[in-house]
């Protein structure tokens, strides 16, 4: 049969360690160097955005907010909003 400790037998230091180191590690996987959400400029005016999708890639939007598709690479979407504004480079 286990033996229950009651918290009056445990050292403080003890008892909060798990919960910290938990906590660490959530931080640290749900941490994203990245922004979630990227302007596309070409000069002074915006004509786009990218968002990241996680696992799926990169969705494309343009300055009205449609969406051009989902792409492997940032720079592919941000190909695909230049030409869609006309900005072929």
């Amino acid at each position: 049969m286990p033996t229950l400790a009651y918290l009056s037998e445990v050292p403080s230091s003890n008892v909060f360690r798990g919960a910290r180191k938990r906590e660490r590690r959530r931080e640290r996987e749900n941490w994203n160097p990245r922004p979630a959400i990227q302007a596309v400029y070409s000069g002074r005016t915006c004509i786009g955005h990218l968002l990241l999708r996680g696992r799926a890639g990169i969705e494309a939007f343009d300055a009205a907010d449609r969406s051009l598709g989902i792409y492997a690479t940032p720079r592919a979407a941000a190909d695909a909003i230049s030409a869609e504004a006309g900005d072929v480079a």
